[in-house]
């Protein structure tokens, strides 16, 4: 997740943004990215701003991982103009003096494997900086608000490549260097201290940014303590290159030193944003110091990375959606994007000639996006942007097929049977904390195995569906898993159910064997071999390849069954990001009492504020002490907000209009 200022990104966009920042979090994380929510800060002009909190994939980190990517997506969301484009001067302008880096070094035992490494490399030498004054507090508010930090004005400019524009840069001290600029592979044990003081040896795998004596940074990835820049440092080389990204990933991984710049690598960036970046700094570091004087520059490049033209056509996109978009609108959400759209004839690529209606046509991406390589792509991006939600919902043309294995008409025997007594599938995490098969590059410190069994994860999934009881309208969790487990002795298929309400006295292990024996005695099979069994909350897990064994050793043949339910009939709704608040309500009812759902209405015309549902969980007649009954009822307000956290103040405001219509209307609560 990753904090964006809606206030710097608009900055990139001839247009406002709405000032509903809630209708960006939804309109953005229906087409673009999730938003996870907002936090309104007050700026030092008493203005406010909104930092979004936004999770960016690792397909897209190399272009919207900044605030000027990410306000790419926000123009095309909102339709609005892109102003992006930031006047930088001419690199003719300078001195270019590519002897200054020295040839790319082979490195160790590395068989000429550098000029794989790195695509390009730019730098700039600069004198008479002046490091001593303050960063300006346009800068160091792009960079505090996009979740760094400001710490002088040399490596503030550096990160405001890293944040605004979304390339990596660093800036070496030039006094403390020797001779011309490296870059290579570490030599076998190589030992570099890095900005935060830690040492790392380093193998013939990793490259670095050097000089003729010693390595300096880690190259991708971070920077190196020895040509660190200080307050004193007047002449400074500032760098920026594009590297392959496996050999970033790898080097990354194996130190097990994660920083922005190696995602951004990692994930593959274009030569033309670093050699755009390059113009932008030099156009920035004149701005901020008219004084200095770039020495020169150094402008080489080994290889293209850019984005390719990808042959589609309106057909293939109105396939996708189901319906004929119209080629005004496709052609429309692709230059929202600023994409190229040409005709197929190669004299005129990158022309702006609009294709014929029935023709196909070609498409270039922005310099960012390299991600854009097939006709599948291109569609992507146009029903994305169209909204996945204004597409038609039609039945699927299922055609029966035969060849199953054994292993999947079992999976789906139990699956649907288990739909049919009210279970509902649920899908763990397959990597966790500990297990007996380790991973050699684990996703995160708590992913580093694999799962022994399907046990510890339905006893998470439990607690977290158990607290959403009250708003499903249910006092008992059904759930179950059908997934692999990994062992010493392999990999297995296995299945766990769960049924409780979470009530001490309660007990649910008969009723899920139950289950279990009545849906295999179907198909012939009478036993099971448990692999683990939990009393509270009550699961029982049980080997699939055990029953399968059985299956085949008896010959039995398990039928293809269907989900019976009509998926036309399924509707879905928005889910709010805020907590719920349940308030129960017991009471004897009155002589005016119909029926629950004439209540309920009654209840719901009193027009009370943020309340999701109102439904009845108990209902029972009591006889007195004179031959008359009494019938109490006891239902449940369930109330949510989609805009706020709702407080007790807010819910017991409700409430006593609901308990003074109860005691109007002669209801005894209780």
């Amino acid at each position: 997740m990753k904090r964006f200022s809606k206030k710097w990104m608009g900055t990139f966009i001839d247009g406002k943004l709405p000032e509903d920042n809630n209708l960006i979090l939804q309109e953005v994380s229906k087409k673009g990215f999730e938003v996870e929510g907002f936090e309104i800060v007050k700026d030092a002009d008493g203005k406010e701003d909104a930092l979004l909190e936004i999770k960016v994939l690792p397909n897209r980190i190399a272009d919207a991982f900044s605030v000027r990517g990410m306000a790419r997506e926000f123009a095309a969301v909102f339709n609005l103009p892109w102003g992006g484009n930031i006047p930088v001067p001419n690199l003719n302008d300078f001195k270019l003096d590519n002897e200054a880096l020295a040839p790319l070094s082979e490195g160790e035992g590395r068989g000429g494997e550098a000029h794989l490494t790195m695509y390009i490399f730019t730098a700039i030498k600069v004198t008479n900086f002046d490091n001593t004054v303050e960063t300006p507090e346009w800068i160091r508010d792009i960079i505090i608000k996009s979740g760094g930090r400001s710490i002088n004005l040399l490596v503030d400019i550096t990160n405001l490549m890293l944040f605004s524009f979304g390339q990596p840069a660093h800036v070496f001290d030039a006094d403390k260097m020797t001779g011309k600029v490296v870059t290579r592979f570490a030599t076998a044990g190589e030992e570099l201290e890095l900005l935060d003081g830690k040492k790392i040896k380093l193998s013939i795998h990793d490259f670095v940014i050097a000089d003729e004596a010693r390595a300096l940074s880690l190259a991708g990835i971070k920077g190196g303590k020895y040509a660190e820049t200080t307050k004193d440092s007047k002449n400074v080389l500032f760098e920026m290159a594009n590297f392959n990204p496996t050999m970033i990933r790898k080097t990354s991984t194996s130190l097990g030193i994660r920083t922005d710049a190696s995602k951004i690598f990692e994930n593959g960036i274009t030569t033309n944003k670093t050699e755009e970046a390059l113009a932008l700094l030099l156009a920035t570091i004149a701005e901020l110091d008219p004084n200095v004087k770039v020495e020169f520059i150094i402008n080489k490049k080994w290889q293209d990375k850019e984005p390719m033209w990808v042959e589609t056509s309106f057909k293939l996109i109105n396939d996708f959606a189901g319906k004929d978009l119209g080629q005004d609108k496709i052609v429309g959400l692709l230059k929202a994007q600023n994409f190229e759209i040409t005709t197929p004839s190669p004299s005129l690529a990158g022309g702006e000639e609009v294709p014929q209606e029935t023709g196909g046509f070609r498409v270039k991406a922005t310099s960012e996006r390299l991600d854009i390589n097939i006709a599948e792509d291109v569609a992507e991006e146009v029903l994305r942007l169209y909204g996945f939600d204004n597409l038609e919902s039609k039945p699927l043309n299922l055609q029966p097929t035969t060849g199953h294995s054994k292993m999947f008409l079992l999976e789906n025997f139990i699956r649907v049977k288990l739909y049919e007594k009210g279970y509902t599938e649920i899908f763990n995490y397959t990597f966790v904390n500990e297990g007996e098969i380790k991973l050699k590059a684990g996703l995160a410190e708590d992913k580093m195995f694999l799962r022994k069994n399907l046990e510890e994860g339905m006893k998470v999934a439990f607690i977290k569906n158990y607290n959403y009881l009250p708003v499903l309208e249910s006092d008992k969790v059904k759930s179950f898993e059908i997934g692999s487990v990994f062992g010493e002795k392999g990999e297995f298929r296995n299945c766990v159910i769960n049924v409780d309400d979470n009530k001490k006295k309660t007990k649910y292990l008969p009723e899920i064997e139950k289950d279990i024996l009545e849906i295999l005695g179907e198909i012939g099979v009478d036993k099971i071999v448990k692999i683990n069994e939990n009393e509270k909350p009550a699961l029982v897990e049980f080997s699939l390849n055990d029953i399968l064994n059985e299956v085949e050793a008896k010959n039995i043949t398990i039928p293809f069954l269907e989900i019976s339910k009509n998926l036309q009939d399924i509707t879905y709704k928005p889910i709010s990001v805020y907590p719920f608040i349940a308030r129960d309500v017991a009471t004897f009812v009155s002589e005016s009492y119909v029926d629950f759902e004439t209540l309920k209405d009654q209840i719901t015309n009193l027009n009370l504020q943020n309340v999701e549902k109102i439904y009845k969980f108990d209902e029972f007649t009591k006889v007195q002490e004179d031959g008359t009954t009494k019938t109490s009822i006891a239902f449940r307000l369930i109330f949510q907000s989609f805009d706020m956290t709702l407080t007790d103040i807010m819910v017991e405001n409700e409430m006593r209009k609901v308990n003074e219509y109860l005691k109007t209307n002669k209801f005894e609560v209780r």
